[in-house]
């Protein structure tokens, strides 16, 4: 029996082991991490991306890795604080005052937390720095950093954000249906200067249209009167088949009827300028009236109609 609980206890320790024991052997042994940051620093040195390469090399020279990987990473690690392209950062306020509590990300990751004026290791290429401050507009700078550059100075100038107050919404007391002084229409936008204003503008159409159809008359009369200086007044009596007469009395007809439009035109203008003189002086005082009144001119043959459509308040 009690052979039996011995080797019951002994599996026992055997199994609680195990896991121990896989762990440890999951773990890489510190020999190899050293060797991997070695060639990792290498290669990031090798592609440019000097702040990659100083970490891996800071990690194969602790004083856990062997002595080969230790001096060689220290040696690579002092080389590489004095060939790698660094930057110097700073920033200034709206009056040129220095700034140090200023957060730097460099391609997005952080880069640094304090403008202390010591330059910092950068990568090559062309990388994005956005500094960041409470307080202040982000400012983001572009820049191209070379192999070989050393104390690069970039500074840039941080504006204070200014405090936007917020909009307090009046309400007006309660029974007051008084409309606002600033909520009542304008003088452009009143039923009145609408009204007065179309009737305006259809004064000022309809005595064009009349200056146009008078000019087309007289072009009329002066090309009748041209036919009339080569032919007698009584030609087209005596010879009525010549072509020159149905040429002449088509132009005689034109100008009465242009001259005819032409005065339509300029009755319609006068009765629309009365109207509208009328409106502006006599419209009734009405501060909430609607603009819905309009004003047409239309030229027909031989003249012209006018009419005024709408409601008046």
């Amino acid at each position: 029996m009690r052979l039996g609980w011995a080797i019951g206890f002994a599996w026992t320790g055997v199994f609680a082991t195990l896991p121990m024991a896989r762990a440890a052997d999951s773990k890489p042994e510190p020999k190899i991490e050293c060797i991997n940051a070695s060639e990792r620093g290498q290669n990031e040195r090798d592609e440019g991306t000097y702040r990659a390469a100083r970490e891996s090399f800071m990690a194969c020279a602790r004083p856990t890795c062997p002595r080969v990987v230790l001096d060689s990473c220290s040696q690579w690690l002092r080389e590489l604080d004095e060939s790698a392209p660094t930057i110097v950062l700073g920033a200034k306020d709206d009056h040129g005052n220095d700034l140090t509590d200023v957060r730097v990300l460099f391609d997005g990751n952080p880069f640094s937390r304090l403008l202390d004026g010591k330059p910092l290791v950068a990568d090559t290429g062309e990388h994005v720095l956005r500094f960041e401050r409470d307080g202040s507009a982000p400012v983001e700078q572009r820049l191209v950093v070379r192999a070989g550059e050393r104390a690069r100075v970039i500074t840039v100038t941080m504006a204070a954000l200014v405090p936007v107050a917020p909009i307090l919404a009046v309400t007006p007391p309660p029974g007051n249906d008084s409309v606002p002084e600033a909520t009542q229409p304008s003088l452009l936008h009143s039923p009145r200067f609408i009204t007065a204003g179309s009737l305006a503008m259809g004064a000022v159409a309809a005595a064009g249209m009349s200056i146009a159809f008078y000019a087309i008359s007289r072009s009329n009369k002066s090309d009748a009167d041209a036919l009339l200086s080569s032919n007698s007044p009584s030609y087209c009596y005596l010879a009525p088949q010549s072509s020159t007469c149905p040429t002449l009395q088509s132009k005689r007809d034109a100008q009465v009827q242009n001259d005819n439009i032409a005065t339509g035109m300029i009755i319609t203008a006068s009765a629309l300028a009365a109207s509208a003189l009328t409106a502006w002086f006599f419209w009734p005082d009405s501060p909430h009236a609607a603009a819905t009144s309009t004003a047409w001119v239309a030229p027909i043959m031989g003249g012209a109609t006018i009419g005024v459509t709408g409601k008046f308040e």
